[in-house]
């Protein structure tokens, strides 16, 4: 039996049908529980941040099952605030001692732990991550355990509908997007009211981001990091990461086209109101826009263009 963390989460959500298909699954939730049914699947709700909750695991014998460990859970907030902080400090750090004392304690020593490939500090997220990595190759170490530790860029998916609870959001790609659009879409209401009042001809909306053109945006499909998380079957690190990533420019162009907006990224723009706007709403994932995001890869990937973007855009109803 497989036990996978973050059943719900924007990975888990992907990959246990998947596993379902192979295995016997004890898929751990959270909030909100999977939305599928299967002979192979039992549903455990808890929370890794309480090492108590983790105690339902052992009901039916269910421990004494499991034989390896996907750990998929965690906060990706890319915020920075007290109450972030302790998220992601209580979710990606404590949750996973708390899940390699339970493994230690039940005999389990074959584990894959979902980290991610941007570990560059540059907000609380990174931060928990790193030292969560840390803390899983200290107990390889130690224990002379089993581990794969996987490293995904920017998950970006289709997802069947209904797959995602609720209160999962799409991830931070997505919602970069969704504020560009919600911020174009009242400038526009503005503008148009301003040209009809004061009898001014149209003008192309364009919007200014400040980001690097020629830099690219590592966007992993969803669907590509589950199939690896499935087939690696041997431990060490891995970079589950775009070797051929889009460019800020072409991301521009198939956005703008969803939008009805000609979007610029420029290194050094100059912002009118709305793009200032914009810039504040979506602050949290400028860094990202930089084009320093050059990792390994250790897997194959399908092209993300034009078809791609816009598809799964419209698939999360953007």
């Amino acid at each position: 039996m497989i036990l996978l963390t973050g059943s719900t989460g924007l990975i888990g959500s992907a990959l246990l049908p998947k596993l379902l298909e192979r295995d016997k699954v004890a898929a751990l939730y959270h909030k909100s529980p999977p939305k599928i049914t299967h002979e192979n699947l039992i549903v455990v709700k808890g929370d890794l941040a309480n090492p108590d909750s983790l105690l339902a695991l052992d009901s039916g014998g269910i421990s004494q099952e499991i034989t390896e460990v996907i750990h998929s859970a965690g906060v990706i907030n890319l915020s920075s605030s007290d109450k972030t902080r302790q998220e992601c400090l209580d979710t990606n750090l404590t949750g996973t001692a708390n899940l390699l004392h339970y493994m230690e304690d039940r005999g389990v020593r074959r584990l894959k732990y979902v980290s991610t490939a941007y570990l560059n500090g540059q907000n609380d997220y990174e931060k928990s991550k790193m030292l969560a990595e840390r803390m899983v190759i200290g107990m390889v170490l130690a224990k002379n355990s089993w581990a794969a530790i996987l490293k995904p860029s920017i998950v970006i998916g289709e997802y069947p509908s209904g797959a995602l609870p609720d209160d999962i959001k799409p991830g931070a790609f997505y919602q970069f997007v969704g504020a560009i659009a919600r911020v174009h879409e009242n400038a526009e209401k503005i503008r148009r009211k301003a040209e009809h009042t004061m009898h001014l001809p149209p003008k192309e909306p364009v919007i200014h981001i400040k980001g690097n053109p020629e830099g690219t945006l590592n966007l992993i499909p969803v669907n590509t990091v589950a199939d690896a998380i499935l087939s690696i079957d041997s431990p060490g690190v891995y970079y589950l990461t775009n070797p051929n990533p889009p460019k800020l420019s072409d991301l521009a162009v198939w956005v703008g086209e969803l939008v009805n907006a000609r979007i610029v990224f420029e290194t050094e723009p100059k912002l009118s109101w709305i793009d200032k706007l914009l810039a504040r709403l979506t602050k949290d994932f400028s860094p990202y826009l930089q084009g320093n995001d050059k990792f390994p890869s250790d897997i194959s990937c399908p092209t993300v263009d034009r078809e791609f973007i816009q598809r799964s855009l419209k698939h999360l109803g953007y």
